[in-house]
């Protein structure tokens, strides 16, 4: 759209200056006037040049200004999830001493052949490891970002299902990686608590990324609540951004996502489907190579 503007407004320039040139010429105005278009014609140049470059710096200031914020951002999220990773640390000893002793009353149980004291205490066992935390993916700087965002989702009463196969090492920026995931999980659980506000019953925020080829998939799936779904439908239908669907005051809104696929060869497609928006982002991220028996081995994960 800029490359169409910088051609068409030069162009615009020299077809006022043809014709102001055509009509002195047949009308026969005094020569002063011919010369006039013409310095006016030469000005331009100059002109046009600067304003380009000022609008190209205006344009590059905006995109690193953007970056700022995503770096800002995600540091923000690495520090919660440091701290969250200490409080973590201090609940897993103690569950490990709360396992431990279930574990050997359950001991003490079966050896006094006391069944139905062994099966209590190997419940509560079950129970407790169910409360231990892991890790959402490989990818440190990913897991700690979705790892907020379900707790972002549990707070606000949203059903967080998250599958991330992201690999630890990944060709992408981590920094553009988290801005799409941080997002997609924004906009989607904005969007089902304005559904949970409207009355739905089920409401939720599913989120998947899984690398295909040389690419990486994310598809955000979430709860809309109706008038918003008739909207979102009809704005889809008229292959129109279903920006408004979409709440940007979290994260940077959709048209961050969409610079961020456009400069990695990707593409973000949105539709809603049965009551819910489906946003889905493919990035190019083709796999590291290593080397195995001195070849070099693609590393696939499906």
């Amino acid at each position: 759209m800029q490359r169409l503007m910088f051609v068409l407004f030069p162009l615009s320039q020299l077809a006022c200056a043809v014709t102001a040139l055509v009509w002195i010429v047949q009308l026969g105005m005094p020569q002063g006037f011919l010369w006039l278009v013409i310095g006016l014609m030469a000005a331009c140049i100059p002109a046009d040049w600067l304003l380009f470059r000022e609008m190209r710096q205006a344009q590059d200031a905006d995109v690193a200004q953007r970056k700022v914020q995503m770096l800002q951002e995600q540091e923000r999220i690495q520090q919660q999830y440091r701290q969250q990773l200490g409080r973590d640390r201090q609940e897993i000893r103690a569950l490990r001493a709360r396992v431990a002793d279930e574990l050997r009353h359950a001991s003490d149980a079966l050896e006094q052949r006391e069944a139905s004291a062994a099966e209590r205490d190997m419940q509560k066992t079950i129970e407790l490891m169910g409360e231990s935390s892991y890790r959402l993916c490989e990818n440190r700087s990913v897991d700690a970002v979705a790892t907020m965002k379900a707790r972002a989702c549990e707070e606000a009463g949203v059903q967080p299902q998250f599958a991330l196969e992201v690999p630890e090492e990944v060709a992408l920026p981590s920094v553009e990686l988290c801005a799409v995931v941080a997002n997609l999980a924004d906009n989607g659980l904005a969007a089902a608590v304005r559904a949970k506000e409207a009355g739905a019953a089920d409401v939720f925020l599913s989120l998947r990324v899984r690398p295909r080829g040389d690419y990486l998939v994310l598809e955000a799936r979430n709860s809309l609540a109706p008038e918003e779904a008739r909207s979102a439908t009809e704005k889809v239908r008229r292959k129109r951004p279903a920006h408004r669907t979409l709440d940007e005051a979290h994260g940077w809104g959709l048209s961050i996502i969409e610079g961020i696929a456009e400069r990695h060869d990707g593409d973000v497609t949105c539709e809603v489907v049965e009551d819910c928006f489906r946003t889905a982002v493919v990035l190019y991220a083709p796999q590291r190579t290593k080397a195995v028996g001195g070849e070099a081995a693609k590393d696939e994960r499906l």
